[in-house]
């Protein structure tokens, strides 16, 4: 199983200025190192969630057609294609007739439609190819301990800007804000099986 990140979103999961706000920061000087650290701070929380916070478009290979199969990355907005190599070894689009959409649960997931057939596919890597479309559509959507764990992670790595630091004797080095891991759990998909 592969999964590949076709399209980044148009923007970020919080904005310059409420990272700003939450570190205490004025002017304009640290605005691309801030900005680094929004991503980086999405990313690690996108991993742990195992979330798409903003429309993103990704694909996910599989080596042949299962019952159900979970996309992983919630919420799940479409599935745009499922594209198959047949036994012949051509490329084949399946129809959106053949499978069912599930965006209710959590991760979305598509199944054959009943009275359906998944297609017989040829037997090599990747022989089945989803693209789908995942995240909420605005900064707004995004549930409030997210985007306060990406704002506290993010100004975090801010204030503590190397890997190792020298503590004082007695203190003891803290690995992730806990608050951040706290906030996050809620907001965690389960493991896919």
């Amino acid at each position: 199983m592969g999964l590949a990140l076709i399209t980044k979103p148009a923007e970020k999961a919080i904005a310059l200025e409420e990272l700003k706000e939450q570190a205490r920061i004025d002017g304009t000087d640290e605005d691309a190192l801030l900005s680094d650290l929004i991503d980086s701070s999405t990313e690690f929380c996108q991993e742990f969630t195992r979330r798409q916070f903003l429309t993103a478009t990704y694909r996910l290979d599989l080596p042949k057609f299962t019952n159900v199969i979970r996309l992983p990355r919630a919420p799940l907005q479409s599935a745009t294609s499922v594209n198959y190599i047949d036994e012949n070894g051509a490329l084949q689009t399946l129809g959106t007739d053949i499978y069912d959409e599930d965006k209710a649960s959590e991760p979305g997931a598509i199944r054959k439609a009943f009275n359906k057939f998944w297609p017989v596919t040829r037997r090599v890597f990747n022989a089945v190819q989803i693209t789908f479309v995942a995240g909420w559509s605005k900064q707004e959507d995004i549930p409030a301990p997210i985007r306060q764990a990406v704002k506290m992670l993010a100004a975090s790595h801010y204030e503590n800007r190397e890997a190792v630091s020298v503590l004082p004797p007695g203190a003891q080095a803290v690995e992730i804000p806990m608050a951040v891991r706290a906030l996050l759990w809620s907001q965690r998909i389960l493991e896919l099986r």
